[in-house]
């Protein structure tokens, strides 16, 4: 089974990748989308529609297991817990995204020598942009596991501004599918 469905406007339709590593994202033709259905577990799914674009991705996560740098907003030495990669497709450029985990700043941090024991994938976002606001679904991946304080399938809905939608920066405008 395809992990979503998407509908077009001339009645055609096309089947994404069998799970989020291969999604099949980059393979979506340019033409305008008017429904998009994505698949979160058995008979369970979002469906968005009638937005101005689309896109979707993976974040997953990756605890340091060695010191990467001062924390730019409280400058604590060590402090950085987290690696965080996001993704649309297995083959998609990846970032480094840190968390401080004592003032909670996050973004990118470049240049910093780090070790990471991976983890896994953590969230699905799901999205759909509308007169500059994104509509995003936040879709855990993983369950509780102590430090965690959502459990798999859990799902968190926001409505930000366009250029905010990926913690307040905005997401590579490239990859958004357009909409109707």
């Amino acid at each position: 089974m395809p992990i979503y469905k998407i509908y077009f406007q001339d009645g055609t339709i096309y089947e994404g990748g069998p799970n989020v590593h291969d999604s099949k994202w980059m393979g979506i033709s340019d033409k305008p989308i008017l429904r998009l259905e994505y698949f979160i577990g058995a008979g369970e799914g979002i469906i968005l529609e009638g937005f101005e674009s689309y896109f979707c991705y993976v974040e997953a996560e990756a605890k340091v297991s060695s010191k990467i740098g001062d924390c730019p907003k409280c400058k604590c030495k060590g402090k950085i817990s987290k690696k965080i990669t996001k993704y649309t497709n297995n083959t998609a450029s990846y970032e480094l995204i840190a968390r401080c985990t004592r003032c909670d700043w996050v973004g990118k941090v470049n240049e910093l020598i780090y070790k990471a024991v991976p983890q896994g994938d953590k969230f699905i976002y799901i999205m759909g942009q509308k007169k500059g606001m994104v509509t995003s679904y936040r879709v855990a991946l993983t369950g509780k596991n102590g430090e965690d304080k959502y459990q798999t399938g859990d799902i968190t809905k926001r409505i930000i501004e366009l250029g905010k939608e990926d913690n307040g920066r905005a997401t590579n405008l490239k990859l958004w599918k357009k909409g109707n």
